[in-house]
């Protein structure tokens, strides 16, 4: 017990601490840019990511050689990619997050269907993951910034990806639950310095690390685990609960009304995931 209670502190609670201060440190610096701040804070929640995969799955494994093995290296890439996206414009920018949903999705798929399955299915199933993770990346990124406020973006984020990890246990991988329930604690962190701190737009950078690691994450669970994937779907689709309503930009009022309003909407979005989850699974949780 004292072991997990350990891991528990240095894997989770130490870097959510340290991400929430970096991140602020970062929000606050009056001599960057506002583009250019969040590549950094990207950095900051791949590199404490990756850390917490270290301490919560014993390591880091070069070269990958399981899906979950990925998933630090699809952080950081992510990153990488969020980062082009922010200094590119037009037909360029869609060829950059075209390869990014194509190699989060081969990471996936590549070491558990290719040879399992027929190559036509495996192909199918390849470029149909991989056109879901490129318009999910286009339209949380252009519609949620039309629509939505940074910190509403954000609160979606954390919400789906902070419950998304209690479905993940409850589907029976624990490891992935506490990973993806870490992943929910660095967004929501975030979440709370944009309501202080708000900034004028979100960019690229963060929703790309969302729809990378949160896609793998729900992938894995539902592939190889026992998460049904009516929870997986809906779970994917809980952050756009921001998008109804008004625009930000039309609507008047109280803003932090508007974002408790839409937070329960994406909460309520969730509520149905976790209903799919008890009627079609059992519940349990195991290691991954």
């Amino acid at each position: 017990m004292g072991s997990l209670i350990g891991q528990g502190i240095v894997g989770i609670v130490l870097p959510a601490l340290l991400a929430l201060i970096l991140n602020g440190l970062v929000l606050r610096a009056a001599a960057l840019a506002e583009s250019r701040k969040w590549p950094f804070i990207g950095l900051i929640i791949a590199g404490c990511f990756a850390f917490s995969y270290s301490v919560l799955f014993g390591g880091i494994a070069f070269p990958p050689r399981e899906a979950t093995h990925w998933l630090p290296f699809i952080a950081l890439g992510a990153v990488v990619f969020g980062t082009i996206l922010q200094f590119t414009s037009g037909f360029g920018q869609s060829i950059v997050r075209l390869i990014a949903a194509l190699a989060t999705a081969w990471t996936v798929l590549q070491l558990q269907i290719f040879g399992r399955w027929p190559l036509l299915i495996s192909v199918e199933w390849l470029v149909a993951i991989t056109l879901i993770l490129f318009a999910t990346s286009r339209l949380i990124e252009r519609a949620g910034g039309l629509r939505s406020t940074p910190t509403e973006i954000l609160l979606g984020m954390a919400l789906a990806a902070g419950f998304g990890g209690i479905a993940l246990f409850l589907g029976g991988s624990a490891v992935l639950g506490q990973i993806c329930n870490t992943f929910g604690l660095f967004l929501a962190g975030l979440t709370v310095l944009a309501f202080f701190l708000p900034p004028a737009q979100l960019g690229p950078v963060i929703p790309l690390i969302y729809v990378m690691v949160f896609g793998s994450l729900l992938l894995n669970g539902a592939l190889f685990s026992d998460l049904p994937w009516a929870t997986a779907g809906v779970l994917w689709l809980a952050p756009f609960g921001v998008l109804i309503g008004p625009p930000a930009s039309s609507a008047g009022g109280n803003r932090h009304l508007r974002l408790l309003l839409r937070g329960l909407i994406v909460l309520a979005i969730v509520g149905l995931a976790f209903v799919a989850l008890f009627l079609i699974s059992p519940l349990h949780g195991s290691e991954y």
